[in-house]
């Protein structure tokens, strides 16, 4: 059996390992022939993603609500707010993309448009928030040896598990450096997901809930395509 809390800086560290572990495992399917092209890379790290998430979940023995399996606790304060700040966030980034003139993300063309509403709105956003805001935020919270086990609303240490989730998300699209992308575009990448994971840590830690995250993260990457087509439509406008 697994601890069933682990201390915040060390659920960062766990979370880090492992995710550098699927990283580095599926480059190397890459490597060997095994995978080839952005869409079967992604399906199968994020697979791996959902499948650690799951597994560790079940090998540590909490109830499926320390997991954020639970109706949130604030439904407009912790969730339909998060959802706006999402969707804004994601428009922002890829507008500012376009209006700056830097190239996109390096195998996003190679996609098409339903494989990115597949693997990136639905797969991406499912494994990324089970696997930070389900497995390794719902590992620091509170826990307990007597009934009801899981505190039901967690407050000490609060804010560094939020700061601490936010900035894990934000970590681990770093890997966009080593992925043939632009240093601006995957700087300004990492700066608008450290603050959407920011915005999804406090909707967890707020709501009790993965539903939040997870409708922010998904509002993020459609409006990403919103904002894109916003300037596009704009320029032409302008233009004409």
């Amino acid at each position: 059996m697994l601890p069933k809390r682990l201390p915040t800086a060390l659920a960062v560290l766990v979370g880090v390992i492992v995710f550098l572990a699927i990283w580095g495992a599926t480059k190397g399917m890459a490597g060997l022939g095994w995978i080839d092209g952005t869409a079967a890379s992604q399906v199968v790290s994020k697979s791996l993603m959902f499948a650690v998430s799951l597994g560790t979940m079940m090998l540590v023995g909490r109830s499926p609500a320390a997991w954020g399996w639970a109706a949130p606790r604030r439904w407009i304060a912790s969730t339909i707010v998060p959802i706006a700040c999402g969707g804004v966030l994601g428009m922002a980034a890829t507008a500012t993309i376009l209006l700056l003139g830097l190239p996109p993300m390096a195998g996003i063309s190679e996609l098409g448009f339903l494989r990115i509403v597949l693997i990136v709105w639905f797969g991406s956003t499912i494994a990324e928030e089970l696997f930070v805001r389900g497995l390794i935020q719902g590992w620091m919270q509170p826990w307990q040896a007597a009934p009801p086990f899981d505190v039901a609303e967690p407050a000490s240490g609060a804010a560094a598990r939020i700061v601490s989730s936010g900035l894990l998300f934000g970590g681990m699209h770093l890997t966009l450096f080593f992925s043939g992308n632009d240093w601006r575009t995957a700087t300004l990448i990492v700066v608008a997901t450290s603050l959407l994971g920011l915005v999804c840590a406090w909707s967890r830690e707020r709501s009790g809930s993965l539903i939040g995250p997870l409708a922010s993260h998904f509002a993020f990457n459609a409006c990403a395509l919103v904002g894109g087509i916003a300037v596009v439509v704009g320029r032409r406008l302008l233009g004409g």
